[in-house]
This record gives structure tokens, sequence and C-alpha cells, in this order.
């Protein structure tokens, strides 16, 4: 799937059930995360501001943390998110 306009198409990453020491995290912690780490899979060609195209920040591969107040989608039964550049903390790699 190809997005268009300034939307984003990004797979999240697994959840961590354990810390890297061993702890088990409880899935009401693991629930009250509001950021997610996922990768960028496409982005489309951005938005249009007074006749000029302004492309978006993020490219295919990066690693970004996005808010988890996006939309789920289901493609081939693999869950992505749809997000706008806004949801989109910043580039992790």
């Amino acid at each position: 799937m190809k997005p268009i306009l300034g939307y984003i198409l990004i797979k999240a990453e697994e959840k961590k059930i354990n810390t890297d020491s061993g702890l088990i995290i409880p899935e009401e912690a693991r629930e009250k995360e509001r950021f997610i780490r996922g990768v960028v899979v496409e982005v489309g060609p951005g938005n249009w501001n007074n006749g000029k195209l302004i492309p978006v920040s993020v490219s295919g591969g990066d690693v970004v943390l996005f808010d988890k107040a996006t939309n789920k989608i289901d493609i081939d039964g693999t869950e992505y998110h749809i997000a706008i550049e806004a949801n989109i903390l910043g580039i992790l790699n």
C-alpha cells in the first residue's frame, strides 16, 4: 500500500514482555504506554501548502517513535498504523 498526501504507513515493533534483566512487564503497564516504536514502511508524497508540495520528513526504513493514537489497519494479516507527521515524535536511527 502506498499512502497518499502526507500519510505514513508504520509497522509497530513487538512489545517487550520481559525487561533485559528478565523481569516480566505486566500487560496493564504495556497498555498504558502512550508511544510506540516502529519502522516506516511507506510514505505519501507530502502535503500541499500554497501551491507547493511539502515532502514528509521521514522515509521508508526510518525507526520512529510515534503516538499510539493512530489508525490501525490490517494488510494481508499484518497490522500497520497509518499516521500523519504530527503523530511522530522523532527518528530513532
